[in-house]
């Protein structure tokens, strides 16, 4: 199973309850919600106790059920829950965006305009991610998105992701690949593909 392709959409969160926004002393959403909001929250409801759910649907459920709850969600959520949209376009930043990753078998062709993603775990010692880092800049590849996760194999340990620009058929790219491989204990390209367009 590779990523085959992804998909970005722009994200429009809203608050919605039964009550007046006054009234809110909990809000719910999912984390990723929250995080994406939580300056217009803690100015514009600063009383209210945010709680994390496993999704928007779930959110909006609980604030239907709940008085003095509210949930950050979609329109649809609202219409379905019958919940009032008290405030719209919440989010803190304008060019807030989600991104999906689709799934497939086969590895997709390139395209000129790809990015590959990445799964590696480097030495635990000092200077190791800046070593492995460092080869994207000496092979003049653009890294374009790292997030590291704690490793559940062991202590103190993290796993990183990776965005780059070029498609792993590209001499340049496997190029570098080799020499990264060389910087890190283990390396998982998790696949290339067509760098997707946002779309509202």
């Amino acid at each position: 199973m590779i990523i085959c392709s992804e998909i970005r959409l722009q994200i429009h969160h809203n608050l919605m309850a039964k009550c007046e926004a006054k009234d809110i002393r909990r809000v719910y959403s999912k984390p990723q919600a929250i995080s994406q909001c939580r300056n217009w929250l803690g100015k514009n409801t600063p009383h209210a106790l945010l709680t994390e759910v496993s999704s928007t649907t779930t959110a909006a459920e609980l604030a239907q059920r709940e008085p003095g709850a509210a949930a950050v969600a979609s329109r649809q959520a609202a219409v379905r829950y019958g919940l009032r949209i008290l405030f719209e376009d919440i989010q803190d930043s304008a060019d807030n965006e989600t991104r999906f990753a689709v799934i497939g078998h086969q590895k997709t062709a390139k395209t000129g305009n790809d990015k590959t993603t990445l799964m590696f775990r480097i030495p635990h010692s000092p200077g190791s991610l800046a070593d492995a880092i460092a080869v994207f800049k000496s092979n003049k590849v653009n890294l374009a998105w790292i997030e590291s996760f704690p490793s559940r194999i062991a202590k103190n340990e993290y796993i990183f992701f990776a965005d780059f620009e070029g498609h792993i058929d590209d001499p340049k790219i496997s190029k570098m690949l080799k020499a990264f491989n060389d910087e890190c204990t283990e390396v998982t390209v998790l696949g290339s593909y067509p760098i997707a367009q946002i779309s509202g």
